[in-house]
């Protein structure tokens, strides 16, 4: 009797080879070459070498709300949507102009928080906008859970470089006098209606006269690398 096991896997790769699944592949290679190459790095890792937080769960579907008015929705494509995935909710603007969804604004901004950015920027090319935290939270629809990893990731990746949050509205601030602690906000003027300074080393809003390198006037502010330093005995080489 004769096996129908090879008609099967003909059949099947005569299927794969359809017109239909051709043009599949076609819009898949047209939507890896629209994708930025800090995403296509991510997606032609290992599994092994993506780095995942288990404190969250798999993203929801995350839509804006069409009643909202305080949301500008446009009939445009996702700027941000570069896999081409197509997220079912409406788009809005955000303030630099370029229309978004809940779910690619936050796979967006996810990935700049992998490499290690705490800023958020637009990822349009010619586009440098940051975003202030507040509106990503706003635009991104983040869920308690989303916002708490987030702030932590900034915080962590601020730490590391040349940015810090500010303790007030959470925006970065990048500090231009290596020689001087005392750092202004340029954000909280606008979300909070008033200038706001604080401390570099000891992130508490500032005290005393500036400029000021060793500490502020916050009970506590110190620099543990310079006091080490100031009282570790001298050494001679001879």
């Amino acid at each position: 009797m004769t096996s129908m096991k090879p008609l099967q896997e003909k059949e099947e790769e005569q299927l794969l080879w359809a017109p239909e699944h051709r043009t599949l592949t076609d819009s898949h290679r047209l939507a890896e070459s629209r994708v930025l190459p800090s995403l296509r790095r991510m997606y032609l890792r290992r599994p092994d070498e993506v780095i995942r937080d288990v404190s969250l769960t798999p993203p929801q579907q995350k839509c804006y709300n069409p009643h909202d008015l305080t949301l500008t929705f446009v009939d445009a494509d996702d700027d941000l949507d570069f896999l081409c995935e197509g997220f079912q909710s409406r788009r809005a603007l955000m303030s630099c102009g370029h229309a978004v969804t809940p779910m690619s604004l936050t796979n967006w901004c996810r990935r700049l928080l992998d490499e290690g950015e705490s800023r958020f920027v637009c990822g349009q090319s010619g586009c440098n906008v940051e975003w202030p935290f507040a509106e990503v939270c706003k635009m991104a629809l983040l869920t308690p859970e989303e916002k708490k990893y987030f702030e932590k990731t900034m915080a962590s990746n601020a730490a590391r470089g040349s940015t810090k949050l500010c303790p007030k509205c959470k925006s970065s601030v990048v500090r231009k006098n290596p020689s001087n602690l005392k750092v202004h906000c340029t954000t909280c003027p606008i979300k909070k209606g008033r200038y706001y300074s604080f401390c570099w080393q000891c992130l508490r809003e500032w005290k005393g006269p500036a400029p000021r390198l060793e500490h502020c006037g916050n009970d506590g502010c110190n620099n543990e690398s310079l006091k080490t330093l100031r009282h570790c005995p001298d050494m001679y080489l001879g």
